[in-house]
């Protein structure tokens, strides 16, 4: 009799126990954190740090995975199409809403899931130390007297460009917008005298401040920042532009909510690390943890801000 028992306990147990055992092993492998650009660019810059950290707080290693294209369009578009299991997921910005504005991508942000946000930096624009432009007054005044004639470096189809553009549309100037490429591209123009000055967030330009090759002349902030000091913001010389870089994680749509969960316990975890906060603020960055409804209301704020800026560019 007692040989029957033991097979119906099982088929009992089993099915029970099956869920909870495939939720505890989560994660049982690597994690890769898709970076849609090559390295040394701000998105790359901020996923090493938070990684470094990160690391220490999650049961396996995550490790960067740049797939560069389009803009990033091929990295988020990886990251779309694979498995909702919490193994590949991508490391982007404020940037992804602008694939989608500017039709660089035939998907939006809402068809993956956030998971949360993790820091966020200023953008400014940078000339060489030995450029003319010694504040943003001086850099519009030429501008106005030089209309079109101000080589300015953006990567077309990202943030850079659409920051341009409102700024052309904000201070009522024109400028000579240049395709530079990705943030280390934009530099080495900027060092070969290619370009006169150029947009980008402020983390990957630390090291050419700090060598005093480069200076920033202004940020598009609230307000000013303690690791750039003496220089203002657009808002103070008049022109009404903020465009922060928004750095968070998503995942692929349909991802468990249990993954989900460990994914941002161990996140949250990583953003209280002082550690972590130091190093991030030596590049610029500040640490911001917002995960759930908070961070969805967020990304369709920045949508709506950087939809605006494209439509008025349409409108001329």
């Amino acid at each position: 009799m007692k040989r029957f028992l033991i097979p119906a306990v099982l088929c009992l147990v089993l099915p029970l126990g099956v869920p909870a055992l495939a939720a505890a092993a989560y994660p049982d492998k690597i994690v890769q954190f898709v970076v849609p650009f090559g390295p040394g660019g701000s998105t790359d810059v901020a996923t090493r740090l938070l990684l470094k950290t990160f690391n220490k707080n999650f049961p396996k290693e995550g490790v960067v995975v740049n797939v560069a294209g389009a803009g990033g369009a091929v990295g988020s578009r990886k990251v779309r199409e694979s498995a909702p299991d919490g193994y590949t997921l991508l490391s982007f910005n404020t940037i992804l809403p602008v694939l989608r504005i500017l039709d660089m991508i035939d998907f939006s942000y809402q068809e993956l899931t956030p998971v949360a946000l993790f820091s966020t930096s200023d953008t400014g624009v940078f000339v060489r130390n030995d450029s003319p432009y010694k504040n943003m007054d001086d850099f519009i005044a030429d501008a106005k007297k030089r209309p079109g004639k101000i080589r300015f470096g953006v990567g077309f189809g990202t943030l850079a460009h659409l920051g341009a553009l409102a700024l052309e549309q904000k201070a009522g100037i024109q400028l000579n917008i240049v395709d530079a490429g990705g943030g280390e591209q934009k530099a080495a123009s900027l060092l070969g005298g290619h370009i006169d000055a150029y947009f980008e967030p402020t983390p990957p330009v630390t090291q050419y401040l700090e060598s005093k090759t480069f200076r920033c002349i202004g940020i598009f902030s609230e307000k000013q920042n303690p690791g750039l000091p003496g220089v203002s913001t657009m808002k103070e010389h008049g022109i009404d532009v903020v465009l922060m870089q928004n750095n968070g994680i998503f995942a692929p749509k349909g991802t468990p909510e249990d993954v989900l969960s460990v994914l941002r316990g161990s996140l949250k975890k990583t953003c209280a690390d002082e550690a972590f906060r130091k190093e991030l603020a030596a590049q610029t960055l500040d640490v911001v943890y917002i995960d759930g409804q908070a961070y969805i209301d967020l990304l369709a704020k920045e949508f709506t801000t950087l939809k605006q800026v494209v439509g008025n560019m349409q409108k001329k």
